[in-house]
């Protein structure tokens, strides 16, 4: 009589990565600062009543640098606005290979 086991019967062709294609290959080789800057136009004019309104911004993006690498570059910029003037605006792109 055969067993019902899962593990008695060994694992499943898809599980063993026996589909006929090379499976997918991730590794990380860098991760570096690609650009960063900082803009402080109104940062001396700045008003005693310090109510910033700040917003954030997230942005990634891929760009193929050969035919098996990938480059990552994960963007955030930071701006902080007093009265509709900027105090200040920091942007930072991190990226991997």
């Amino acid at each position: 009589m055969a067993s019902n086991d899962p593990t008695q019967n060994g694992p499943t062709p898809a599980q063993a990565g026996v589909t006929g294609e090379p499976e997918p290959h991730l590794s990380l080789q860098t991760v570096y600062l690609k650009d960063c800057s900082y803009e402080a136009p109104n940062g001396p004019r700045v008003e005693d009543e310090w109510n910033p309104q700040f917003s954030m911004d997230l942005n990634t993006q891929a760009n193929t640098v050969a035919p098996d690498v990938r480059e990552v570059v994960l963007t955030v910029t930071v701006d902080a606005k007093q009265a509709d003037k900027t105090a200040f605006l920091v942007e930072v792109k991190q990226a991997g290979l």
